[in-house]
């Protein structure tokens, strides 16, 4: 039982077990470390966060929760500023 993020454009897709489900990345306010394991994906109402624990993650790879934590702050940053485009 794995998720799967993906950037989805103008939306984050979550995909688990087959299932798949989106954010719309300028909804979401912040996107942290919520304990050694959990990121949280604030999307401006505590009811309807996302958490989801880091070792659940198996797309994208990265070598640490907070690799990842850049890794989707760079998608909502760049969505959020689409004149800049990706940064390599």
């Amino acid at each position: 039982m794995s998720y799967q993020i993906y950037d989805n454009g103008a939306s984050i897709k979550f995909t688990k077990d087959g299932k798949e489900s989106f954010v719309i990345k300028n909804t979401v306010t912040k996107i942290s470390v919520l304990r050694e394991d959990v990121i949280k994906i604030g999307t401006g109402s505590c009811l309807s966060s996302i958490y989801i624990r880091y070792q659940d993650v198996s797309i994208p790879v990265t070598l640490s929760i907070i690799d990842l934590v850049n890794y989707l702050n760079t998608w909502i940053t760049n969505a959020n500023n689409p004149s800049e485009g990706p940064s390599e």
